[in-house]
């Protein structure tokens, strides 16, 4: 995990804003949408009870605008946030997450809504972040919301990378690990089945091997006083994969310095190792702490998420509830309604 993070004023308040399927009768036929999203906005709230207009996107197959009329809105939890049934316009009542639903045929599309519950004041900001853009990030290691330069960290660009579905991974993590980061590790494998459907499932071990090498189907886990000479770029630690074929994991391997936070072992055994996620600029989706796959300028690495996030989960469970596989390409995320064509 590499250093750096410009402390914001947004904090709390995550809405995830997914535009999904719906039997409504007032909805275009199914095969009639090809793309919606909800597009990225910035706004200044004057707190809580103040109104936020969404804003879907779409396209039809023949290349043409999914009408606003024919989007459908519904909040899972409208104590945190109401949204009309038409028009999206939701009203904030508490911090907290909630999914808002805008329904056209049976394309999915989101927008991130984040804010602050220790910070609210007059003009806050708040960002909404598309879910097309977090895939894209996360998973794909292209679009807006991908941290550059230095702070990239992305194994195989533009291709969603990790281990093949049904695989049972095997996690051994070395003894020279400290305690706090090992059992940070153990309790994060619990997403890992439920943000893939169960496409993946692990098996945590301990060993006693300072530098144990991970065979097919692997991560290993350990830390070292200088992660170079394992073949990582920098002493701020690494993972290593190695592929069965562009995009699919064999193994991963995880270095680490002896310093560094659970955070950071999660982030990379769990975020890289295991779902071979990429890194988010963190100053694009609020602050640090809501990806565990966050990096950038003044990004520090204990104020990344312990865990995957709300925002990481939405990303995982839209790939991996689709029918494609670790491997596709932009293209093929394209096709199956995971992220709106690039201009």
């Amino acid at each position: 995990m590499r250093s750096g993070f410009s402390r914001l004023a947004v904090a709390g308040l995550i809405v995830v804003v997914a535009a999904c399927g719906s039997g409504a009768a007032t909805q275009p036929d199914n095969s009639t949408i090809k793309w919606v999203d909800v597009l990225p906005a910035s706004y200044s709230l004057s707190g809580l009870g103040a109104s936020i207009p969404f804003t879907p996107a779409g396209e039809d197959r023949s290349g043409g605008p999914v009408p606003s009329e024919q989007f459908v809105w519904t909040s899972s939890h409208p104590e945190v946030v109401s949204v009309t049934a038409a028009g999206g316009v939701g009203t904030v009542f508490a911090y907290g997450v909630a999914t808002v639903t805008a329904a056209a045929g049976d394309r999915s599309g989101s927008g991130i809504l984040l804010s602050s519950s220790d910070q609210w004041s007059q003009n806050a900001n708040v960002e909404v972040v598309s879910r097309s853009d977090a895939i894209q990030a996360a998973v794909l290691g292209t679009g807006p919301l991908v941290a550059q330069g230095i702070y990239y960290g992305c194994s195989y660009p533009g291709l969603w990378t990790s281990f093949p579905r049904g695989t049972s991974i095997t996690v051994r993590v070395s003894t020279n690990v400290d305690s706090e980061a090992r059992a940070a590790i153990r309790d994060g494998l619990s997403d890992v089945p439920a943000v893939t459907g169960g496409a993946l499932s692990t098996v945590f071990e301990l060993t006693s091997d300072p530098n144990p090498v991970p065979g097919r189907d692997e991560v290993t886990v350990a830390a070292h006083p200088t992660p170079t000479a394992f073949g990582c770029r920098r002493n701020v630690g690494c993972t290593l994969h190695e592929f069965r074929k562009p995009g699919v994991l064999h193994s991963s391997r995880v270095v680490l310095p002896l310093v560094q936070t659970a955070n950071a072992f999660v982030h990379d055994a769990i975020g890289h190792g295991i779902l071979g996620m990429c890194h988010v600029d963190a100053g694009r989706i609020g602050r640090a702490g809501h990806s565990l796959m966050s990096n950038g300028p003044f990004t520090n690495s204990h104020e990344i998420a312990l865990s995957l996030s709300h925002l990481d989960m939405e990303v995982e469970r839209a790939v991996w509830a689709s029918a494609l596989n670790p491997g596709a390409n932009s293209k093929a995320l394209v096709n199956a309604g995971l992220i709106r064509p690039t201009p």
